[in-house]
C-alpha cells in the first residue's frame, strides 16, 4: 500500500527531472498545477467511460446549421486618420 512518504519521494523525483527546463524559484509553479491535475485524475478515474460517452452523445446532436432567420449584421463604416507629431 502507498504511503504519504511514497508519494512525497514520487512528488521530488519528478522535481528532480524538471531541475533542467526549470529554475528553483519556478517549481511552484509546475509542481502544485501538476500535482493538483494529477488528483483530479485519479479522482475521477471512476467515471472516465461514463463521461467520454456522455461526451460523444452531446457532440453527435449538435448540428452546425444556421437558422433561416438569422441575418448578418451590417458593417459600419468608418475612418480613422493617424496624425503625426513630430517635436518641434
Amino acid at each position: 500500500m502507498s504511503t504519504h512518504q511514497d508519494h512525497a519521494n514520487l512528488i521530488w523525483q519528478i522535481a528532480g527531472l524538471l531541475r533542467g527546463p526549470y529554475r528553483p524559484p519556478q517549481y511552484e509553479r509546475v509542481m502544485l498545477p501538476m500535482t493538483v491535475l494529477r488528483r483530479f485524475d485519479c479522482v475521477l478515474a471512476p467515471t472516465k467511460d461514463k463521461v467520454l460517452a456522455e461526451q460523444q452523445l452531446a457532440s453527435s446532436k449538435v448540428t452546425l446549421s444556421t437558422p433561416a432567420s438569422t441575418k448578418p449584421l451590417a458593417a459600419s463604416a468608418f475612418t480613422i486618420t493617424l496624425r503625426s507629431t513630430s517635436p518641434s
